[in-house]
């Protein structure tokens, strides 16, 4: 599948018996359809923050494909990346200091440098707009200081690069 889809890859293979996965189980009322579209599924607690919203939100793509140049007659060999993975970097810049303290704390914690987060940058899109945006990807970086920084006296705030995992 390339990665340029219309649905950038989020794409769901449903089997014909109900599959149990842990504590999670999902039911296709119809199973011969080519496709559902089922919306958010989150198996974990949301990290809902109640005023450090991101203003200025970069999103685009890594591009990961390879340009050679042989030094002694110039020729250029280009290669391209399997697929160039979707990014976010955006700043959350008025976190409370219970958003700071705790639940920033917990994510970073929780997901370390090996774990992954989902991204959702406006929770009143529509299903099928939700479902294109949103990022599945890593949150803390490895060798990454993940900390809150202190904006303003009550005020912290937070840098995210999220890069999509494919």
């Amino acid at each position: 599948m390339n990665s340029y889809d219309e649905a950038n890859g989020n794409v769901v293979l449903l089997r014909s018996s109900a599959a149990t996965a842990r504590y999670l189980m999902v039911c296709v009322a119809d199973a011969s359809l080519p496709a559902i579209d089922i919306g958010i599924l989150a198996a974990w607690p949301l990290w809902r923050l109640t005023r450090g919203i991101a203003y200025g939100v970069r999103v685009g793509r890594v591009v990961l494909d390879q340009r050679d140049r042989n030094p002694l007659t110039g020729a250029e060999f280009v290669v391209p990346a399997l697929a160039n993975p979707r990014f976010a970097a955006f700043t959350l810049p008025a976190l409370s200091r219970a958003e700071a303290t705790d639940a920033h704390r917990d994510l970073v914690r929780r997901l370390g440098a090996a774990r992954d987060a989902l991204w959702i940058p406006e929770t009143g899109d529509p299903r099928a707009e939700t479902n294109r945006r949103a990022i599945w990807g890593a949150v803390n970086q490895p060798g990454e200081e993940a900390a809150a920084a202190r904006g303003s006296f009550q005020l912290l705030n937070r840098a995210f690069r999220i890069v999509e995992r494919l």
